[in-house]
């Protein structure tokens, strides 16, 4: 499976399979129907690929995959998908909808959308970003530069608008480890995808902070909202990045770890 996360909720298919088998088992399941779909299209009798692949030195090669053997490595999920109804952890409202993906190469669109998602500067939401940005060095990133290289991406620099660049953002997401529930909410909180009920994304950031140092705050329901800004869902990465975006409040109103998978 590509660069993805996993909302690391307590579950029986977790517990029997073990995180990284889950994962690993879903990203094979997904990987076949997607090869059986495009030999399909293409009047193709075998269902196989080349898929692109780095090694943890960097080396950049391929493997074949045939679809026949992924779903039989993958077949330990398939005594699991009934535990999955009703998953509060699932953004996909599909079984192991909790396993999501970042396919590569990421399109130079998708790196527009995410350079814009930050709030303008002068907005709370957008001074917080750029000020961790600045502390935690977001962009400055071996991993994202060897994907650079290697064609993970369209463009060989990252977008960017109002001083953020699409590694900037990436950074923050993929690549200050694992997110335990109040990370995500944080994360999402900086990048201004949460907002109040007919508020805004600043809104929703006095709101997080009268909690701290309000008790009458706290009697109050807290109703927050994800907005993720329409930009393109048609765009295969808009569209997995604004689900990785839903995983994360997911992940924090579950109380679920998000923890980050490097692929394979």
């Amino acid at each position: 499976m590509p660069f993805g996360i996993e909302i690391a909720l307590e579950c029986a298919p977790r517990l029997a399979l073990g995180g990284e088998e889950l994962y690993r088992a879903v990203g094979l399941h997904r990987l076949a129907k997607e090869i059986r779909a495009r030999s399909e299209a293409a009047g193709l009798d075998d269902a196989v690929a080349l898929r692109r692949t780095e090694s943890a030195s960097g080396e950049v090669g391929e493997e074949r995959l045939d679809a026949a053997d992924l779903e039989r490595q993958a077949q330990p999920l398939d005594p699991l998908e009934r535990y999955c109804a009703g998953c509060p952890a699932s953004v996909t409202g599909e079984p192991f909808g909790c396993c999501l993906v970042l396919s590569f190469p990421i399109s130079r669109r998708a790196e527009e959308w995410l350079a814009k998602l930050v709030p303008p500067p002068d907005t709370l939401c957008g001074q917080l970003f750029r000020r961790s940005a600045e502390l935690m060095n977001y962009g400055r990133c071996d991993a994202l530069d060897r994907w650079r290289s290697a064609g993970f991406f369209e463009s060989a620099e990252p977008a960017e608008h109002d001083g953020v660049t699409s590694d900037m953002v990436l950074h923050a997401l993929f690549m200050s480890g694992d997110l335990p529930p109040h990370q995500s909410l944080a994360l999402s909180m900086a990048l201004g995808r949460l907002v109040t009920e007919d508020g805004t994304a600043d809104d929703a950031l006095r709101a997080i902070e009268a909690l701290q140092t309000d008790p009458a705050a706290r009697e109050k329901p807290l109703n927050l909202e994800l907005d993720l800004s329409d930009g393109g869902a048609e765009d295969q990465g808009i569209a997995e990045l604004q689900a990785i975006f839903a995983g994360l409040f997911r992940a924090f109103s579950s109380g679920a770890t998000v923890r980050m998978r490097p692929g394979g």
